[in-house]
């Protein structure tokens, strides 16, 4: 019966060193994260100026070839409706 009782007792001293360090990394990881706050705000505020020098660019360098191609696009729009306009004009 002692040696029982024996086994509980280190099963119960067990779970309270293992509760106690659980609470305790529980804590530091609050803590830690509250320390960090700092440094994710700068992250986040990072980012966003990354993603808006990226976004102009892509604009600088996307814009010039997109407008050529609508030119080019353009031209030949012109001239069918040149055409249908010709047409129109032609039948009234």
């Amino acid at each position: 019966m002692l040696e029982l009782m024996g086994i509980v007792a280190l099963l119960v001293a067990g779970a309270v060193v293992f509760g106690i360090a659980a609470l305790l990394f529980t804590i530091l990881k609050v803590v830690f994260k509250i320390a960090l706050i700092p440094v994710w705000i700068a992250l986040a505020a990072l980012k966003v100026v990354l993603m808006v020098v990226a976004g102009v660019v892509v604009l600088v360098l996307v814009g010039p070839v997109v407008l050529a191609i609508g030119i080019a696009l353009f031209i030949p729009l012109l001239l069918v409706g040149g055409v249908i306009a010709a047409g129109v004009a032609l039948v009234n």
